[in-house]
């Protein structure tokens, strides 16, 4: 609150540290009527309200000349940090004191990694906020069995499904100390390796995220496949839970798979032989069982064979 009486200038640009200049601007990309108070962009739902004090222009004489009451303003709500805005904290005093002097501030100077872009060539916005999750949040929610805070969560899941996350990881990438940031925000060796190899691939090859999807997909698709790897574990430690079960109870595992064997051949060639509609589905169901169990049973019996090894 005290930027007005530290500046000489008409105009300041209040920006958080979570914040990422993508392009050059000037005080014209701002138009005209600036704002004879302050101004301010949209959050999440992006309803085309000034509500966001992530980023923020400045009118200094107009704050200077209020700054007294301002503060008053603000002492007044120490014990109870209660405002008329719904928003907490800084964000809920300068929307509440002034709200005759609040102006909206275009999106392109406070653009959500999450927000999904009006067409897949789209424009690049001036700054980039990493407003809810934060870059090293992303990384962690790509990790196998790994999800973000509830308070967060919505951001992560929405977050890589538009180009701009892509975009914004590549403007922040740029400019970060990569190995710096990751043993920052990450104790485990892995994850440290982790996100270093996804920042150094998002540095080097996601400068055309807002033009092509191409490059979006191929991240999703490594998400894809980490998961996948860890559904295979999972599946790998059942088989083997399996075939302790089968050592431990091996006479009745035994006789009980030769039960099933039986039945399903008894079944199969009933069904075969039947010139029913029903019949014949049921057939066919069977012999995809049947062709999806010649593909498991290898896999299960390799495992055997490893874990006896």
């Amino acid at each position: 609150i005290d930027i007005p009486n530290e500046i000489d200038y008409e105009y300041c640009l209040l920006l958080d540290a979570d914040t990422i200049i993508t392009k050059p601007f000037t005080l014209n990309d701002f138009g005209l009527d600036i704002t004879n108070g302050i101004a301010m962009s949209t959050e999440r739902n992006r309803d085309g309200k000034p509500n966001n004090a992530g980023v923020m222009v400045m009118n200094i004489p107009k704050l200077r000349e209020t700054f007294s009451d301002f503060k008053a303003f603000i002492l007044e709500h120490v014990s109870i940090a209660e405002f008329d805005s719904v928003s907490p904290s800084d964000q809920g005093a300068y929307l509440d004191f002034y709200r005759l002097n609040l102006d909206f501030l275009s999106e392109d100077f406070n653009y959500k990694p999450y927000w999904m872009p009006d067409s897949w060539q789209s424009r690049v916005p001036f700054i980039m906020h990493f407003h809810g999750a934060k870059p090293h949040n992303y990384i962690l929610s790509m990790m196998p069995g790994v999800e973000c805070a509830n308070s967060i969560k919505r951001f992560c899941e929405s977050g890589p499904r538009s180009p701009y996350h892509c975009h914004s990881m590549h403007e922040f990438s740029s400019v970060v100390d990569i190995n710096r940031y990751c043993k920052a925000n990450f104790k485990e060796a892995k994850q440290v390796a982790f996100c270093e190899k996804y920042l150094s691939k998002m540095a080097d090859g996601g400068n055309n995220c807002l033009n092509s999807v191409s490059f979006t997909y191929a991240l999703l698709r490594e998400i894809v496949m980490r998961e996948c790897a860890m559904i295979k574990r999972e599946i790998q430690r059942t088989g083997r839970m399996i075939k302790r079960q089968t050592r431990r109870h091996g006479k009745t595992m035994f006789l009980l798979l030769i039960g099933i064997i039986c039945f399903v051949v008894a079944l199969v060639r009933r069904a075969y032989t039947s010139k029913l509609p029903v019949a014949q589905r049921c057939y066919r169901g069977w012999h995809v069982i049947k062709i999806r169990m010649l593909h498991f049973l290898p896999s299960f019996f390799h495992i055997s064979r490893q874990k006896s090894r």
